[in-house]
């Protein structure tokens, strides 16, 4: 036989990576602030003991079959009893056992989505429902979240324009609505209500995940989407969070019909019969709202430790929203900071945790990390959290040194370049059409290398024409991504309404890496507003292409002045607008402690 196999072509759907959020790092003083885990000590070992026990001596025989015993009767009664108490009302024919949530995510993907079939998520979402939405080779559209939830305006204003332009409504929307994973924010009852009454109007299903809600340190409820509308939702829970993630046991609740088509995927086999018989055992004689109340007590206790090691270790260099429930915190660093620069550092410190970026559909998120306080202990929190702000006070201290050392080459390139342009002066006409050809030649190598400017401009009488409308509305749906959680949504049309005003993009590869609109402050005077650059394509020229435009666009609509505003906090930026000829000017409102301005005459 020959020892040289040839290579096999696999299924393209296959994800080229594995979902990810643990540490590969097996040193026992490692500190795992990645691994969303349920804490070791907290599920009830001997309970499970004697329930295992009672499982083989009692009904071994029948209970090891492919149909297993009383089990999984048993379970779906008790699932049924326990969802009432959050209010939802529903049939045996209506819950299906599955092998934990995720499994529910990738049934109700296949029964629901065909390849290039549209399904809707949260900017940021769980890593694992991402990858079964992209191997079912569905299309995936993001909406950011804030402190109340997932921004339910965007999404409504996103099925408007799909229905006025013919575009492809989502087969559903996976949310994640309380105790969001990773953000730790929840659902407000006014954004519930009305994606409930979005999902009956224009006819898509809600994807709920409720995995964590059992785990309230408030005892602020909320109800399930799925009580709102359950013709529409399908919904997901676990015993992963409240007993333990080993037993390897969630469930759906859904209409009937929707049930129907998922046992259809089944192949006639049954989940876990042995480990329901055990777990139904279990759950016949356990005080389970003692135990709920005891996890809670836990879980809170550890939020909090971790929320002030946080605030000591990075003061104000982070920013948070206190969870009411689950297992994570979710890190907001300063936009310039990408996490995944000092997670080796960090692993090297001796702490794990996940990166932003990995919680999204696009390449975005690099100023956000999760945080678990569930698994570690107190003393593992604090050394954990001190560790990872040390990696980060490293990284940014290194950054700081390699800005200054850009700062000093970018210098004596300009010495060089004025040394270089007075001997041309000097030269006669054919070095002169020479250093013409090289110009050329240099400026279309920077294109290909160089962001793309697309400017939709107020200045000509036909910009209020449908297709500049449309251009802003696409271009906003884009950009909304960019601005996350801080409530900004991109551009609306009426910023380019007034005369002499723009609107600039800059794309590279077809997609925005950075933003700015020009509006005037006066007859003279010409304001940069919103101007944001995505966090990994800082230092390479977007913001300077961006400012070039609007200088640009400002003397072609007949502007004297330039101004712009930023933070004492952004140094890059302040050096970015001193280097290209801006200076400091007073600031004659607001903060003075947050806002620094420059401006810049464009006709000296």
């Amino acid at each position: 036989m020959s020892q040289t196999i040839t290579p096999f072509s696999f299924a393209k759907r296959i994800p080229t990576t594995p979902s990810i959020g643990s540490a590969t790092v097996t040193k026992p003083d490692h500190v795992h602030l990645s691994f969303g885990f349920a804490a070791p000590h907290l599920f009830p070992i001997e309970q499970l003991s004697q329930a295992a026990a009672d499982a083989v001596s009692l009904h071994g025989r029948k209970a090891l079959q492919y149909s297993g015993s009383g089990g999984p009767g048993q379970i779906l009664s008790w699932i049924q009893a326990r969802s009432k108490v959050h209010g939802i009302q529903a049939e045996l024919d209506q819950i299906l056992v599955t092998y934990g949530s995720t499994q529910g995510i990738d049934l109700a993907t296949r029964i629901l989505v065909d390849p290039g079939d549209h399904v809707w998520v949260e900017s940021p979402s769980f890593f694992s429902a991402l990858q079964a939405f992209r191997t079912a080779e569905a299309v995936i559209t993001s909406f950011p979240i804030d402190e109340e939830g997932v921004r339910v305006d965007l999404i409504e204003n996103a099925l408007l324009d799909a229905r006025q332009n013919n575009k492809p409504i989502p087969k559903f929307l996976y949310t994640m609505p309380t105790y969001h994973n990773p953000g730790g924010v929840t659902l407000s009852l006014e954004r519930r209500k009305r994606l409930a009454q979005l999902a009956e109007i224009y006819n898509f299903f809600i994807l709920e995940d409720d995995a964590y809600s059992e785990l309230n340190f408030t005892g602020n409820t909320y109800p399930p989407l799925y009580t709102l509308y359950p013709e529409r939702v399908i919904y997901l829970n676990t015993f992963s969070k409240i007993i333990a993630p080993g037993l390897r046991l969630g469930w759906i609740i859904a209409d009937s019909s929707v049930i129907a088509k998922i046992r259809l995927l089944s192949l006639g086999g049954s989940i876990g019969v042995f480990t329901q018989e055990i777990v139904a055992k279990l759950l016949s004689g356990f005080a389970f709202q003692e135990h709920v109340d005891s996890l809670i007590d836990h879980y809170r206790s550890q939020r909090d430790i971790m929320a002030k090691a946080v605030r000591e270790s990075f003061g104000g260099h982070v920013s948070f929203h206190l969870p009411e429930g689950g297992f994570y915190i979710w890190l907001r660093f300063p936009d310039h900071v990408n996490t995944s620069d000092f997670l080796q550092d960090a692993a090297d410190r001796g702490v794990s945790f996940v990166d932003g970026k990995s919680f999204y559909v696009n390449p975005e998120g690099f100023h956000y990390a999760r945080l678990c306080f569930s698994y570690v202990s107190e003393a593992e929190i604090g050394r954990g959290v001190k560790s990872l702000a040390d990696a980060y006070f490293a990284y940014i201290n290194n950054s700081n040194s390699n800005t200054n050392s850009n700062n000093n080459t970018n210098t004596n390139t300009n010495t060089n370049t004025n040394t270089n342009t007075n001997t041309n002066t000097n030269t006669n006409t054919n070095t002169n059409n020479n250093t013409n050809t090289n110009t050329n030649t240099n400026t279309n190598t920077n294109n290909n290398n160089s962001p793309k400017i697309v400017a939709v401009l107020a200045a000509q009488e036909d910009i209020r024409t449908s297709d500049s409308e449309q251009l802003i509305k696409e271009l906003s749906v884009e950009l909304g991504l960019l601005y996350e959680s801080d409530g900004t949504a991109g551009f609306q049309a009426s910023d380019v309404e007034v005369p002499r005003a723009a609107f600039i993009v800059a794309r590279l590869d077809g997609h925005p890496v950075g933003c700015g609109a020009l509006r005037p402050i006066n007859e003279t005077t010409v304001e940069v507003k919103r101007m944001y650059t995505r966090p990994d394509f800082r230092r390479k020229g977007v913001a300077q292409a961006i400012l070039s435009e609007a200088e640009r666009l400002a003397n072609q609509f007949g502007y004297t002045s330039i101004k712009l505003q930023t933070g004492p906090k952004q140094p890059e930026a302040a050096a970015l607008y001193e280097r290209v000829g801006y200076y400091r000017v007073p600031i004659y409102s607001g903060n003075w402690d947050l806002v620094l301005a420059y401006q810049k005459d464009l006709n000296s």
